[in-house]
């Protein structure tokens, strides 16, 4: 296991697994079996495997490193919070290769991985059930993608070095407008964490939040003059952010500039507005 085929695409479950018979373990296979395995496993040819089919649980090995390390995906489990789990987590980010996060329903996350998409499920509820394994199927679709950008909090920290060090006042700029989008984040994180709210159960909260910070950094962008060029109605900013302050466009969106790809960002606003 773990190794790259010349026909499927590899995915590795992180995750706490426990010992048998543990309700730890019960519901690790829940997820393994029921929602992740019948959401991608054949619909998306992948490869799939967990830590135990290879390792003792609990032991971080030199061969557990490299399938973190090399895969095409990985799904991380972030139910418990257990510690080996986030270490692996770590390990995947420094990578720079897509990621996908999942919890059981209830899971607190620490603040710091609350402002990264997670899909929540709930095992005693079907519907939840079945809304985890389309969302997992999406995402995983999404991730897999030729174009997909990786965006996590080290390829982020990496970026705006980049852009610091450039002796372009272009990428100074846009270093300073990741900062800021990052300080906001982490302010955001920290009082939705204190506050023990739950992503999924705060839609409006949410969404507000992106409406605002899409806003800001379109604006912000379009006081350069390199970005005169770009036909965006200054007045119709707000509503832009307002119909497209979903999640998949607002992650499309700051993808991009994170990224430093605000020229694609600007001519994708362009056309909508």
């Amino acid at each position: 296991m773990g190794q790259n085929s010349k026909d499927k695409k590899t995915c590795f479950i992180i995750g706490p697994i426990g010992s048998a018979g543990t309700e730890t373990r019960l519901a690790a296979d829940f997820l393994l079996n029921g929602v992740i395995r019948p959401a991608i496993e054949d619909f998306l040819k992948l490869k799939l495997w967990r830590a135990d089919e290879d390792n003792n649980p609990g032991m971080i090995t030199d061969k557990l490193i490299n399938d973190i390390y090399d895969c095409d995906l990985v799904i991380a489990d972030l139910t418990e919070l257990n510690p080996n789990a986030f270490y692996e987590l770590g390990i995947r980010h420094a990578a720079a290769k897509p990621t996908i996060h999942i919890a059981a329903i209830g899971t607190k996350l620490p603040f710091d991985n609350i402002g990264h998409r997670a899909i929540f499920y709930d095992r005693t509820d079907w519907g939840s059930i079945e809304t985890a394994r389309t969302s997992l199927r999406n995402q995983c679709e999404e991730a897999l993608a030729e174009n997909f950008q990786v965006n996590n909090p080290v390829t982020q920290a990496l970026t705006i070095k980049a852009f610091r060090a450039s002796a372009q006042p272009t990428e100074k700029t846009i270093a300073s407008l990741m900062e800021r989008i990052e300080s906001l984040e982490n302010n955001r994180n920290i009082i939705i964490s204190n506050e023990g709210i739950v992503k999924n159960q705060t839609s409006d909260l949410w969404t507000r939040d992106r409406e605002y910070k899409l806003t800001s950094l379109i604006r912000n962008l379009l006081l350069s003059p390199q970005n005169d060029k770009y036909d965006i109605d200054y007045n119709r900013i707000t509503d832009y952010s307002r119909k497209n302050s979903d999640e998949t466009n607002y992650r499309r969106v700051m993808d991009l500039a994170k990224s430093g790809r605000i020229d694609e960002m600007l001519t994708e606003i362009s056309k909508t507005i």
